[in-house]
């Protein structure tokens, strides 16, 4: 965004399965022209689920249409039926309020840190793990 990283995502894999992703957003004000931070929440939601499905089902239903066209038009719909609410997360060894969307399999929390946030994004059978942020020097 404007030339510069805005967001760095780390997946957690076993095998072929998507488990968890973490993303680490630097600066969520002002905030992004493309949307509020639901709609940043939902978007990381749909861009995982999509990315799980996909790893363990690649083949498409309806051969005129791609398999992750398919996929991603499911979870759009799903993610457009979820409900925000509010929860709790671990971030280095403080309890944080974020802000979750759950959909069938999986869900999302959104934390602010300072001016930018984290998501947590994984499926709704794995327990959120405390997360542990760190930093590199600016080279």
């Amino acid at each position: 965004m404007d030339d510069q990283t805005w967001y760095i995502d780390v997946d957690y894999r076993i095998k072929n399965q998507f488990v968890a992703r973490v993303r680490t957003i630097r600066e969520l004000t002002p905030l992004p022209k493309h949307g509020a931070p639901g709609d940043v929440l939902r978007s990381a939601l749909i861009e995982f689920s999509t990315n799980a499905v996909m790893a363990v089902m690649p083949s498409a239903a309806d051969p005129k249409q791609s398999r992750g066209s398919q996929v991603t038009a499911q979870q759009e719909q799903l993610a457009a039926r979820g409900v925000a609410g509010d929860s709790e997360i671990t971030i280095d060894g403080t309890s944080q309020p974020v802000v979750t969307l759950q959909i069938p399999g999986y869900r999302a929390h959104l934390a602010r840190r300072g001016q930018g946030a984290v998501i947590y994004i994984g499926g709704d059978s794995v327990p959120i793990p405390d997360l542990k942020m760190t930093t590199t020097p600016d080279s």
